[in-house]
Protein backbone atom coordinates (compact mmCIF):
# COMPACT_ATOMS: atom_id res chain seq x y z
CA UNK A 1 0.00 0.00 0.00
CA UNK A 2 1.03 3.46 -1.00
CA UNK A 3 1.70 6.18 1.18
CA UNK A 4 -1.06 8.22 -0.02
CA UNK A 5 -3.72 5.35 0.54
CA UNK A 6 -2.56 4.66 4.11
CA UNK A 7 -2.73 8.15 4.74
CA UNK A 8 -6.57 8.24 3.18
CA UNK A 9 -7.06 5.32 5.78
CA UNK A 10 -5.27 7.00 8.80
CA UNK A 11 -5.60 11.12 8.39
CA UNK A 12 -2.95 12.94 10.15
CA UNK A 13 -3.92 12.90 13.93
CA UNK A 14 -5.95 10.02 13.93
CA UNK A 15 -5.94 8.24 16.71
CA UNK A 16 -4.39 4.63 16.57
CA UNK A 17 -3.84 1.40 18.52
CA UNK A 18 -0.56 -0.78 17.45
CA UNK A 19 -1.69 -4.82 16.85
CA UNK A 20 -0.73 -7.93 15.18
CA UNK A 21 3.19 -6.93 15.66
CA UNK A 22 5.60 -9.94 15.09
CA UNK A 23 8.65 -8.03 16.07
CA UNK A 24 8.13 -5.52 18.39
CA UNK A 25 5.19 -7.08 20.60
CA UNK A 26 5.44 -5.08 23.51
CA UNK A 27 4.25 -2.62 21.45
CA UNK A 28 1.00 -3.84 20.79
CA UNK A 29 -1.69 -2.33 22.27
CA UNK A 30 0.01 1.27 22.66
CA UNK A 31 -1.81 3.99 21.19
CA UNK A 32 -0.87 7.27 19.06
CA UNK A 33 -1.50 9.71 16.85
CA UNK A 34 -0.43 9.61 13.49
CA UNK A 35 2.23 12.18 12.40
CA UNK A 36 1.37 14.28 9.42
CA UNK A 37 4.07 13.69 5.97
CA UNK A 38 7.27 15.43 7.02
CA UNK A 39 6.87 15.96 10.49
CA UNK A 40 8.45 12.55 11.68
CA UNK A 41 11.40 12.94 14.23
CA UNK A 42 13.11 9.92 11.73
CA UNK A 43 13.73 8.79 8.17
CA UNK A 44 10.59 8.14 6.12
CA UNK A 45 10.16 4.33 5.49
CA UNK A 46 8.39 4.09 2.19
CA UNK A 47 4.70 1.98 3.26
CA UNK A 48 4.85 2.93 6.79
CA UNK A 49 3.02 5.65 8.77
CA UNK A 50 4.76 7.34 11.65
CA UNK A 51 2.90 6.91 14.87
CA UNK A 52 3.61 9.11 17.93
CA UNK A 53 3.38 6.94 20.87
CA UNK A 54 1.62 7.57 24.06
CA UNK A 55 4.57 7.66 25.62
CA UNK A 56 6.52 10.11 23.26
CA UNK A 57 8.04 7.66 21.04
CA UNK A 58 8.02 7.30 17.00
CA UNK A 59 7.49 4.01 15.06
CA UNK A 60 7.17 3.71 11.81
CA UNK A 61 3.86 1.04 11.15
CA UNK A 62 2.32 -0.29 8.01
CA UNK A 63 -1.49 0.40 8.04
CA UNK A 64 -2.39 -3.57 8.20
CA UNK A 65 -0.67 -2.62 12.36
CA UNK A 66 -3.00 0.00 12.93
CA UNK A 67 -7.10 0.42 14.04
CA UNK A 68 -8.47 3.34 14.41
CA UNK A 69 -9.47 4.10 17.98
CA UNK A 70 -13.07 4.61 18.55
CA UNK A 71 -14.00 4.11 21.82
CA UNK A 72 -13.28 5.92 24.50
CA UNK A 73 -9.74 5.33 26.14
CA UNK A 74 -9.21 5.82 30.42
CA UNK A 75 -9.06 9.31 31.34
CA UNK A 76 -5.04 9.11 31.70
CA UNK A 77 -4.41 7.58 28.43
CA UNK A 78 -6.62 10.31 26.73
CA UNK A 79 -4.42 13.39 28.33
CA UNK A 80 -1.28 11.57 26.94
CA UNK A 81 -2.74 11.09 23.40
CA UNK A 82 -4.17 14.67 23.50
CA UNK A 83 -0.66 16.14 25.08
CA UNK A 84 0.99 14.47 22.29
CA UNK A 85 -1.38 15.77 19.29
CA UNK A 86 -0.61 19.17 20.93
CA UNK A 87 3.10 18.81 20.92
CA UNK A 88 2.63 17.59 16.81
CA UNK A 89 0.85 20.34 15.81
CA UNK A 90 3.50 22.53 17.98
CA UNK A 91 6.12 20.92 15.42
CA UNK A 92 4.53 21.73 12.70
CA UNK A 93 4.34 25.99 13.50
CA UNK A 94 8.05 25.31 13.79
CA UNK A 95 10.47 27.69 14.98
CA UNK A 96 11.85 27.62 18.44
CA UNK A 97 8.78 28.32 20.26
CA UNK A 98 7.70 25.31 18.24
CA UNK A 99 10.44 23.27 19.95
CA UNK A 100 10.20 25.13 23.47
CA UNK A 101 6.22 24.18 23.50
CA UNK A 102 6.63 20.48 22.37
CA UNK A 103 9.45 19.98 25.05
CA UNK A 104 6.58 21.88 27.50
CA UNK A 105 4.31 19.10 26.28
CA UNK A 106 6.77 16.06 26.47
CA UNK A 107 7.26 17.17 30.16
CA UNK A 108 3.63 17.71 30.69
CA UNK A 109 2.97 14.15 29.48
CA UNK A 110 5.71 12.58 31.94
CA UNK A 111 4.30 14.03 34.27
CA UNK A 112 0.57 12.78 33.77
CA UNK A 113 2.16 9.81 33.24
CA UNK A 114 4.35 9.54 36.26
CA UNK A 115 0.49 10.78 38.60
CA UNK A 116 -1.52 7.69 36.78
CA UNK A 117 1.62 5.22 37.81
CA UNK A 118 1.22 7.26 41.32
CA UNK A 119 -2.49 6.84 41.51
CA UNK A 120 -2.54 3.05 40.33
CA UNK A 121 0.07 1.92 42.97
CA UNK A 122 -2.14 4.11 45.78
CA UNK A 123 -5.22 2.37 44.64
CA UNK A 124 -3.16 -1.16 44.45
CA UNK A 125 -1.86 -0.70 47.43
CA UNK A 126 -5.10 0.11 49.10
CA UNK A 127 -6.88 -3.09 47.68
CA UNK A 128 -3.96 -5.28 49.15
CA UNK A 129 -4.29 -3.51 52.46
CA UNK A 130 -8.44 -5.01 53.20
Amino acid sequence: MDTRRAFELFPPYSRVRLCGLMVNTDLNGLTGIVAPPGLSQGQEVPGTLKIRLENGREVAARPGHLEMIKEDMERSRELRLQQVSEQILQESEGGVQGLRAAAAAAVAAAAAEAAANEAMAAMTAMTFRR
